[in-house]
């Protein structure tokens, strides 16, 4: 294990490609990850060399291990998106890099393309492996309806397998685990990683070796309180085609915040249905939300912990 041990027995180690594991020391990350958003690791080192090339290091496979008193934590994989030179002294260089999911380099191009008779799972999974993006696995508790005509116009890989994803009522997030990193798809979140019972101790701060949860704030907003959407079928043109989602836990706000849209870009009742269902769910994302601070490293995007000893 190589890596830059520091006060509290955190350990850092990081691996590039068929680079040399000791050639960077980390002292410094910062990690992004949130449901259906691009996991980003930016990362702060110094090396021995100054003359290391961002020509040697782009788009090579990265891993950065976290260790505390010898005992691995958490590990994060990507792809290097970008590398930096910073100031360069007597004995050593400073060095910044940005570290990726695979699935950004979806975002880099443009295309156009027509699908026809095939699933949305069908649609996604063909374009991820024709990107090269492995390792992907779709967990649906719903079996998405045959789309007959599906466009992606003018817009990147990513932009529409986010577009077609979010129509679905599906998020998608990164597992590192210890062979690899899994992109996964799913429409619930009844198989999320369950992690152990978090302590909630405000009297603790960032640099306590205990782990727990420091601060914690919750916040309700008044949001949409329904959705209403409607589409037509050549089929059949006197059928509506109409569908309504009405939340039930609007804690006494106003019911008449209702979200109407046409054309609702289904053809079927059944796509319909859980169409209008996925929409109230993501306008009122944020009706309820909490946010904290905590050190527990084994904190991720699609985790489900508990909360010991708040007063809620």
């Amino acid at each position: 294990m190589h890596g830059m041990q520091i006060g509290n027995g955190l350990q850092f180690s990081l691996t590039i490609g068929e680079q040399p594991v000791d050639l960077f020391k980390v002292f410094d990350f910062e990690v992004r990850e949130a449901l259906s958003e691009i996991f980003s690791l930016t990362i702060s080192a110094f090396s021995q060399q100054s003359g290391i090339a961002a020509a040697d290091l782009l788009e090579q496979e990265a891993e950065l291990s976290v260790f505390q008193d010898g005992e691995l934590l958490s590990r994060f994989r990507g792809v290097v998106a970008e590398f930096g030179r910073g100031s360069a002294g007597h004995r050593r260089t400073a060095y910044r890099l940005t570290v990726r999911s695979p699935i950004w380099r979806l975002g880099l191009g443009r295309n156009s393309r027509i699908s026809q008779h095939q699933t949305p799972e069908q649609i996604i999974g063909a374009m991820l492996e024709e990107r090269g993006i492995t390792g992907t696995r779709f967990n649906l508790l719903r079996t998405p309806e045959e789309r007959e005509y599906c466009v992606q116009y003018r817009e990147s890989d990513l932009a529409f397998i986010q577009r077609l994803a979010a129509e679905e009522g599906w998020h998608y997030r990164a597992e590192h685990g210890s062979d690899g990193t899994e992109l996964i798809l799913a429409d619930h979140h009844r198989e999320a990683l369950a992690l152990p019972s978090a302590l909630y101790n405000a009297t603790a701060g960032g640099g306590s070796r205990q782990q727990c949860v420091f601060a914690f704030d919750t916040l309700d907003r008044v949001s949409v309180a329904g959705v209403a959407m409607k589409d037509y079928t050549f089929t059949n043109p006197a059928y509506g085609l109409d569908h309504l989602e009405v939340a039930s836990d609007l804690s006494k706000q106003r019911p008449d915040y209702e979200h109407f849209d046409y054309p609702g870009r289904y053809k079927q009742d059944a796509s319909g249905a859980p169409f209008a269902k996925a929409r109230l769910e993501s306008l009122r994302s944020n009706a309820c939300t909490a946010s904290g601070k905590s050190n527990r490293p084994d904190f991720t995007a699609g985790g489900r912990v508990g909360l010991e000893g708040h007063f809620d």
